[in-house]
C-alpha cells in the first residue's frame, strides 16, 4: 500500500529550503507516497498578506502619526513583504508541482462549511463521524492551536496514514491524541519509518 502523507504548511512552504523535502517529493515522483496538501496553508499565507494590507489601510488612514515621509518608507516596507510572500507562493508551488501534492478528499471541509453558513444545528445533523467534537477537544483537551487543529482534521478525515510537520510542539501534543488517525511526526522521523 502506498501511504498518504499530509504535509503541514511549514514543509509545504518550506520547499527546497530542506533536503528531506527533495526526498519526499522524489519519493512521490517515484510513486513511493502520495503527498497531500490542506486548503489551510493557502489560508495562512492570504491571512499574512491580509493582515499585511490592514497594517497598509491604517497607515493610510490619516491619523497625524506618521510624516508623509515615514508613511511612505512604511508602506512601502509593506508592500515589498506582500510581494516577497507572493513570490514565495509561487516558487512554493513550482518546487512541489513535478509531485503533483493532492487535497485530501474527506467530510470535514463540508462539515466546516455548513457550520460557518448553516450553523451547528444544521452541521451537527450532518456531523456523522462527530468532527464537530473531536474539533473541540483537540483545541480544549490537548491546546492545539486552531490552524493547526484544521490541518489535522483535515488528514484524520480523510485517513491518511502520516502527517509531517516540523513544529515539534504541535508534534507533541498530537501524539497525545490517542484517536487521531494520522500518525504525526517530522519528515526525518518519516523517512526513517520508510527505511525499515
Amino acid at each position: 500500500m502506498i501511504p498518504t502523507v499530509y504535509l503541514d504548511t511549514n514543509i509545504f512552504i518550506g520547499g527546497a529550503k530542506r533536503p528531506e523535502h527533495h526526498i519526499l517529493k522524489d519519493f512521490a515522483i517515484k510513486g513511493r507516497l502520495r503527498l497531500l496538501i490542506g486548503p489551510e496553508g493557502s489560508r495562512e499565507i492570504r491571512q499574512q498578506i491580509s493582515g499585511l494590507r490592514d497594517k497598509r489601510h491604517k497607515i493610510l488612514v490619516p491619523e497625524g502619526k506618521y510624516t508623509f515621509k515615514e508613511s511612505a518608507g512604511l508602506l512601502n516596507a509593506i508592500d515589498d513583504e506582500i510581494k516577497s510572500l507572493k513570490k514565495q507562493i509561487g516558487s512554493e508551488l513550482l518546487f512541489w508541482k513535478d509531485a503533483k501534492p493532492e487535497t485530501p478528499n474527506n467530510t470535514f471541509e463540508g462539515i466546516m462549511a455548513t457550520l460557518w453558513t448553516a450553523g451547528l444545528e444544521v452541521a451537527s445533523a450532518i456531523d456523522f463521524k462527530g468532527e464537530i467534537g473531536l474539533v473541540s477537544s483537540l483545541q480544549r483537551d490537548f491546546n492545539i492551536k486552531v490552524t493547526d487543529v484544521f490541518h489535522l482534521m483535515h488528514a484524520h478525515s480523510a485517513r491518511l496514514n502520516y502527517f509531517l510537520s516540523w513544529d515539534r510542539q504541535l508534534i507533541n501534543r498530537a501524539k497525545k491524541v490517542h484517536w487521531l488517525i494520522p500518525r504525526v511526526m517530522t519528515p526525518s522521523e518519516f523517512l526513517k519509518v520508510l527505511e525499515r
